[in-house]
């Protein structure tokens, strides 16, 4: 399937995003298979954007990873997106590009 992204990458519209979406965008972007911890920070995001109309900040990303998954570390949402986590998540889950990251 075609999505329609800007020239960055993300969806054009965040209504469209499906999980074959996500997995182009890793195995394209960071050349990774999604992981759960991934999914799991996928689903987060995707629900918080819905509730809030805006991306989470990163503090309230690790608060909820430490709440959600034993043994978390902060340094886990670096190493898995080694590029700034905000774009890579919002990316991931097919949502506008964080205004707090450009």
């Amino acid at each position: 399937m075609a999505f329609v992204c800007d020239e960055e990458g993300y969806l054009l519209d965040a209504t469209t995003w499906t999980s074959d979406f996500a997995v182009q965008v890793a195995l394209g972007d960071l050349d990774k298979i999604l992981s759960e911890f991934d999914w799991a920070m996928i689903a987060f995001v995707r629900d918080f954007y819905q509730l809030h109309h805006m991306m989470p900040l990163t503090r309230r990303i690790v608060s909820y990873a430490r709440m959600s998954i034993d043994g978390f570390d902060s340094l886990q949402l670096q190493a898995n997106y080694t590029r700034r986590p905000l774009w890579v998540l919002a990316k991931l889950s097919g949502l506008p590009k964080p205004a707090q990251c450009i």
